[in-house]
């Protein structure tokens, strides 16, 4: 998917997303422990089977859930081994990628709670559509993964990671470079609310002269392959839809070296529509009575650096405990 970023004459290009596909519900039927409402533990297999949630018992009730939906191997990593090299933690020192154990986590919700309630189980939030915070070390919550002059790397390092010790670190290595995760949301909106939630930390090195988006929510349906995104652009959170080419600007700075918790809302309607967002807990931006509908459903959503314009120069930023939700969702 492509969305768009805007320079300092705000000319704009396209942010495409990747291949999605859609399904309806998900069957738990013999899937590892935990288990959603309507599903029970057997705790002597540690699968699921029908009837009444353990209520994430096993995980000592901080569970959010099972996966959105069934991940095509063929489409993504599970061990983001690729890069066996060292990479550069955010406080100077070398880290390892991080790799996973397909054999044991491909299938298990490896604890998205591991810092997405920052320690304290409250549950999983109404309406919860997906959550990743990257503690299973790799990539299997998602149907694929995009990268162009960019790399997407999950960083085991517990004293720089958001919650828990990991997190996604999201880097360009040319201009115009663009590296994203993908999922097909578990159903199609044309009305309603969105609600998207992201810890971000930007390096004191990374620049956003451009822009770059972040997050982006889009229709997945060639030739539109049209988007709602989170963007960092100048020093600044700003959004953007592109069937209607609207672009507004944050007045909330975002900060250096330090995790914040970045709050997006979108209320899906061709008239009275509604973005807005918040930088740890402070508004930055909102447009009322606007169109927010496209002629496709949003249906996709993607994470890292989906889109750079191509006068962007290479950039980073590090992202987690990630969250989209049809009910109001908080910065803990």
């Amino acid at each position: 998917m492509r969305s768009m970023v805007r320079s300092g004459t705000w000319v704009a290009a396209w942010l495409v997303f990747g291949t999605g596909c859609f399904v309806g519900s998900v069957d738990l039927e013999g899937r590892p422990c935990p288990c959603a409402s309507g599903w029970r533990c057997d705790e002597a297999r540690n699968v699921c089977v029908r009837g009444e949630s353990d209520g994430g018992t096993r995980d000592g009730g901080r569970d959010a859930g099972v996966d959105a939906r069934p991940v095509d191997a063929s489409r993504v990593d599970a061990s983001d081994a690729s890069d066996a090299s060292s990479d550069s933690s955010v406080d100077g020192s070398t880290e390892p990628d991080a790799a996973v154990d397909a054999g044991t986590d491909a299938g298990v919700d490896a604890g998205i709670d591991g810092g997405i309630d920052a320690g304290i189980d409250a549950g999983p939030p109404p309406g919860l559509l997906f959550a990743e915070d990257f503690e299973g070390g790799g990539f299997v919550r998602w149907d694929y993964r995009d990268e162009m002059m960019a790399n997407l790397t999950v960083i085991t390092n517990a004293a720089s990671a958001h919650g828990g010790s990991r997190y996604l670190r999201a880097r360009t290595d040319m201009a115009g470079g663009r590296g994203a995760l993908g999922v097909a949301l578990p159903r199609t909106f044309t009305s309603g609310e969105l609600w998207i939630r992201v810890y971000i930390r930007v390096p004191a090195a990374s620049t956003f002269t451009i822009g770059a988006s972040i997050t982006a929510v889009g229709t997945g349906v060639a030739p539109a392959y049209h988007s709602m995104s989170l963007q960092l652009s100048g020093a600044f959170v700003s959004m953007y839809s592109s069937p209607t080419n609207l672009y507004v600007e944050g007045t909330e700075p975002f900060a250096r070296d330090r995790w914040q918790c970045l709050l997006g809302h979108v209320v899906i309607n061709d008239t009275t529509g509604l973005f807005e967002a918040w930088l740890d807990g402070t508004r930055s931006l909102r447009r009322t009575n606007t169109d927010t509908r496209d002629v496709n459903p949003w249906a996709v959503i993607e994470l890292g650096i989906p889109y750079t314009d191509p006068g962007q120069a290479p950039t980073e930023v590090h992202l987690d405990d990630y969250m989209i939700a049809e009910a109001p969702l908080a910065c803990p």
